[in-house]
């Protein structure tokens, strides 16, 4: 292979056995073989075209020299392997540039020096080894370390790495066992939450006509062949003891994380058990309405990881009341409860979250309590606040936004008991001392008593409000 861009790259095959009819000997994948690699300055420009869709280009000098012997199925490689200046552009992965690499691979095992990757301001660095693969038991050692590293999927930012992953393991037959220890970590999430796209992999649990008629009379065939070959097996337990952290500006988040779980991944489907429990932990889903963490842990039962169980526990203290959010059960389906001290349904719990009051205030235009169907359209409200914010939140630093045919409203919790709040009257009419422009304030000062006060070009007015739930 003599790639335009440069490079050269250079591969024999060679085995001998016994072929045509009557001939006698071990079967095929039993043939005596050697194999040669060898490959100079090799420019990897043409990967785009060995892969088209997935990777969207590639650049770097590989050089290489590997040997292999053996039977045609089990060879035993022995050389070495460099990559320098390599880059790599992955669909819906990003760009991936500052590739240099180096491996050994030797009788008894396989080496791996240095691997180092950089991706924007972030970068990757990994070494390791696996030894004793003549004897049939090997052992791994394995460091990793990630700096800044962002992380993307489907074109969104999914998270950013600071971290230190120690791992060891034992190969048996087809079986690795691996442990990974993170004895330190800082997880930031992005400020725009990964959008979830449909996606495009083919569906197994759909047959399309002929196909799968063809599939079905080759079954019995299969069937006949013989028992299945042992699948590959890795058994893989995490363990993070303490000092993970993850971070958040926008939902603000600030949590610490601890971690014991093992995962089995047997032909491509994976099986999880263990625990992640949040040491402790505060998050912000709605500008001023901070909840603490009093009790979070994700259960994994030995089942696909999506089948775990969640137990969350979060308080949010407010003037009015002390609200905790319970999230308990199957996490594609978990159960919320809404509770508050003292006691409120949680119609007014909804509307305490999403507005920082538990009714509509006749200060602001707005008069009456909550009905329960009018709890969930404020919820609602909230999520659709909470979007509009992301779109304008370099912008306008806002909590609330409403809009409607004689007004717009936009406002800021200062705290939990201030509400700064701008509203632009389309009807009002100056001659008659109405305000086109005008601010509010709200101070709750305690449950009962709260300082209104709204002022503009044409009026102005305060008020101090004592009121009573029945």
């Amino acid at each position: 292979l003599r790639p335009a861009t440069g490079g050269d790259l250079r591969a024999t095959l060679g085995l001998e056995a016994d072929l045509g009819l009557g001939a006698e000997g071990p079967p095929l994948e039993e043939a005596a073989a050697e194999a040669r690699l060898v490959a100079e300055e090799l420019d990897l420009g043409f990967l785009p075209a060995l892969a088209p869709g997935v990777v969207r280009a590639g650049a770097g000098k590989l050089s290489a020299d590997v040997r292999a012997a053996g039977p045609l199925a089990r060879m035993i490689p022995r050389g070495t392997l460099r990559l320098k200046e390599g880059r790599l552009s992955v669909s819906e992965f990003g760009d991936w540039t500052g590739i240099e690499a180096e491996a050994k691979v030797g009788d008894d095992g396989v080496k791996v020096p240095r691997i180092e990757v950089r991706r924007g301001k972030g970068s990757l660095s990994a070494s390791g080894s696996l030894r004793g693969l003549a004897s049939g038991r090997g052992t791994l050692q394995a460091r990793l370390k990630t700096e800044a590293l962002t992380i993307t999927r489907a074109g969104s930012d999914f998270a950013t790495f600071d971290l230190e992953v120690e791992a060891t393991g034992k190969q048996e037959g087809k079986v690795l066992a691996l442990e990974a220890r993170v004895p330190r970590g800082l997880v930031r999430l992005p400020r725009k939450t990964p959008r979830v796209l449909q996606t495009f992999e083919r569906r197994e649990d759909i047959a399309v006509g002929r196909r799968e008629l063809r599939r079905r009379r080759a079954s019995p065939a299969a069937a006949v062949a013989g028992p299945p070959e042992e699948p590959y097996r890795l058994a893989a337990r995490l363990v993070v003891p303490r000092g993970l952290l993850v971070k958040g500006v926008d939902p603000e988040v600030d949590a610490e994380l601890k971690a014991d779980v093992k995962v089995d991944l047997i032909q491509g489907v994976g099986y999880a058990e263990g625990i992640v429990e949040i040491v402790r932990g505060e998050f912000e889903p709605i500008g001023g309405r901070k909840f603490v963490v009093e009790r979070g842990r994700v259960q994994f039962t030995g089942a696909t990881p999506e089948q775990a169980l969640l137990d969350f526990q979060a308080r949010y203290d407010n003037p009015s009341a002390v609200v905790n959010v319970t999230v308990q059960g199957p996490a594609l389906e978990p159960e919320i409860r809404l509770t508050s001290q003292p006691h409120m349904d949680e119609g007014q719990i909804a509307m305490l979250i999403a507005t920082g009051r538990t009714e509509l205030k006749r200060g602001s235009g707005r008069v009456g309590t909550l009905t329960g169907e009018e709890a969930g359209r404020a919820a609602l409200g909230a999520l659709a606040t909470q979007a509009f914010k992301n779109l304008v939140a370099d912008k306008l630093p806002l909590d609330t936004v409403a809009l409607d045919a004689s007004a717009i409203r936009a406002g800021k919790y200062v705290t939990d008991e201030i509400y700064v709040s701008y509203v632009r009257n389309f009807e009002a009419d100056p001659e008659k001392g109405e305000n086109v422009d005008e601010v509010r304030v709200e101070y709750q000062i305690t449950p009962r008593w709260t300082f209104e006060s709204r002022y503009g070009a044409q009026a102005g007015s305060a008020s101090l409000v004592w009121s009573k739930d029945y």
